[in-house]
């Protein structure tokens, strides 16, 4: 993100390849260059999120929040989350919850 940054911080515009070399996020990147965004780059960032978050769970992380701030736990007693690092899981965990609220 910081080269990124820089030219914004000197005035100028970033170039193509400041967005390409400082946009971590696939999401982002591809939203940027106008590409169309697939499940597999939201579960990349999604499992990104969970890497940086790992297991504090906090707000950070949209499935500890869609689950009204607490861990989705596996069935089995003192079992961690049952999305941990895996961006596949969280992005239908939270498709689920989304379907729900609009019912």
């Amino acid at each position: 993100m910081r080269k990124l940054l820089i030219p914004l911080i000197e005035g100028r515009q970033p170039t193509m390849s400041d967005v390409m070399e400082g946009v971590s996020s696939a999401v982002l990147r591809k939203m940027v260059l106008n590409m169309p965004v697939e499940d597999d780059d939201i579960a990349d960032d999604l499992y990104e999120i969970c890497d940086r978050v790992h297991s504090c769970c906090d707000n950070e992380c949209p499935v500890y929040e869609a689950n009204g701030f607490e861990v989705p736990r596996e069935d089995t007693p003192n079992r961690g989350c049952k999305c941990f690092k895996d961006g596949k899981a969280m992005l239908t965990f939270l498709r689920q919850r989304s379907l729900q609220g609009v019912s």
